[in-house]
């Protein structure tokens, strides 16, 4: 019995369409997360450098109001 359970289960291919969704979607989502971790580093390149340039710049005292 339990043969006869194995070889039915491994000729069957009704499952096959849902393990390539589940291939398809496996790779789409790590083609998101690569994308994402990407366009992070990016902004977070651009956030420095932009606030690395401002390094030197104060706040200009408040002005003063002559009556």
């Amino acid at each position: 019995m339990t043969k006869g359970l194995l070889t039915r289960l491994l000729r069957d291919t009704s499952g096959g369409a849902i393990m390539e969704y589940a291939l398809v979607l496996a790779l789409f989502a790590l083609a998101c997360s690569a994308a994402f971790l990407n366009i992070a580093q990016n902004a977070n390149t651009a956030y420095n450098a932009g606030t690395t340039g401002m390094t030197g710049v104060q706040q200009s005292p408040p002005p003063t109001v002559v009556p």
